[in-house]
């Protein structure tokens, strides 16, 4: 088995986990942020002609001071850097995939390329907490409710009223230690179900006593990566694989236990039709696990644009 290990985070936010705070703050956020740096590469290919790629690196410096409330305590100020570097070599892949599987290729064109591109890009591993917190959330539920939900747990402490102007990546997010502070029911007042809060408190529980470093994760297999997380009460596999996939980039990723890609492949490998696929009660014939590795081998190590593009297939399909 090939050992695949995260090459998307070169730092993450120097965050202090188990740092104690007595008190309830205010933050006043500052945000720097250097303009993204696209460097262009030209390498020569097989037949002359050049081939461009584009690595795309961003460096985010917030500055978060932090104000005592009444009583007046002395103010801390703290300094967050990442750096993230984004070496997900998306020409390579697309040319990669669409020679080992034809079928597949027909479908990549320009625009759902750059769909797929714009989603990863989108994703920046800034705050390992709110993203793993935030995929708890949006669990089994419409993406609108989740949202709102999403957003009044946020307020329950008390968000800068500046966070209105910053891109949703640097907005406040309460850090797990202000997250444990909180009692459950007080959590669900944001609409939190019982479990929800619970796993949540677990994931603040883990990343405090630093079962979970994410700054370990760019060592990290994507075995181990998902054993560390799937520790986490209401974290499993698919979760996994969506963090893997969006948030650390990693481009061979086959998320096994995603309906939508095993019907997606059953149809693209001819396993079933589009009818079937649709239909209810043929999960029967659908690929077990074994078989949608056997059929993704040619796809290595490029499984997670292919999965991309199985989701693609049932958008399609259900379309007609």
């Amino acid at each position: 088995m090939s050992i695949r290990r995260s090459n998307r985070i070169v730092s993450l936010p120097t965050i202090d986990y188990s740092r104690k705070k007595a008190y309830s703050v205010k933050r006043k956020v500052e945000p720097s942020i250097t303009k993204t740096k696209r460097v262009k590469t030209v390498k020569k290919t097989n037949a002359g002609k050049e081939d461009t790629g584009v690595a795309v690196q961003e460096i985010v410096n917030v500055q978060e001071k932090e104000v005592a409330d009444k009583d007046d305590m002395k103010v801390s100020t703290t300094t967050t850097t990442a750096v993230i570097s984004r070496a997900y070599d998306f020409s390579a892949a697309i040319s990669h995939l669409k020679k080992v599987d034809p079928k597949l290729g027909k479908m990549m064109d320009a625009a759902s390329t750059a769909t797929f591109r714009k989603r990863i890009l989108d994703n920046t591993p800034l705050n390992p907490f709110r993203d793993l917190a935030t995929q708890i959330i949006y669990q089994q539920i419409h993406g609108t409710a989740a949202k709102a939900i999403s957003d009044r747990f946020v307020k329950l402490f008390d968000p800068p009223e500046e966070d209105v102007d910053l891109p949703e990546e640097l907005k406040f997010f309460p850090t797990p230690e202000l997250v444990i502070a909180k009692p459950i029911p007080e959590l669900r007042t944001a609409g939190l179900s019982q479990r929800k809060a619970e796993y949540i408190v677990d994931l603040a529980t883990h990343f405090v006593d630093k079962r979970i470093v994410p700054s370990k994760f760019k060592d990290m297999t994507d075995e181990e990566i998902s054993v560390c997380l799937t520790s986490v009460r209401g974290i499993g596999q698919w979760t996994v694989d969506m963090y893997l996939m969006f948030n650390l980039c990693h481009p061979d990723v086959l998320p096994l236990g995603d309906l939508g890609v095993r019907k997606g492949m059953a149809v693209h490998f001819g396993l079933m039709s589009s009818k079937q696929a649709v239909g209810k009660g043929n999960n029967k014939q659908l690929p077990s696990p074994d078989d949608m590795v056997r059929l993704t081998e040619h796809w290595k190590p490029y499984r997670s644009i292919g999965s991309w593009y199985m989701w693609k297939v049932m958008d399609t399909v259900t379309a007609k």
